[in-house]
């Protein structure tokens, strides 16, 4: 009998798109097998590099908050650069042309 999880994998669209690559009749069974098979493989690499998701978390944590003062940097030059007269009047034009264009179909 087909678990619930293996069951909503095999109703999934892109498991049916790539489901003729996998050998054998039990597909879902083949999927598990090769996870299963790397798990050992996988549990010592986490454990031997200290992974976890606090880690993965925290790290993405600090690139975001040195990019985010980088942001910063770039939006005070683009508020600094921008003739803002000038944008909002280009912005008026293709308005009012779009809606005459509108208008006329």
């Amino acid at each position: 009998m087909i678990g619930e999880g293996e069951n909503a994998l095999a109703k999934n669209p892109v498991f049916g798109a790539i489901s003729n690559f996998i050998p054998g009749d039990d597909k879902v069974g083949f999927i598990g097998n090769t996870f299963g098979a790397v798990s050992g493989w996988m549990d010592n690499l986490v454990g031997s590099v200290g992974l976890t998701r606090e880690g993965i978390f925290e790290q993405l944590n600090s690139f975001i908050e040195f990019f985010d003062e980088a942001f910063d940097f770039v939006a005070a030059f683009i508020d600094m650069s921008t003739n803002y007269f000038q944008h909002t009047g280009i912005q008026t034009v293709g308005k009012k042309l779009i809606q005459d264009a509108a208008e006329q179909i």
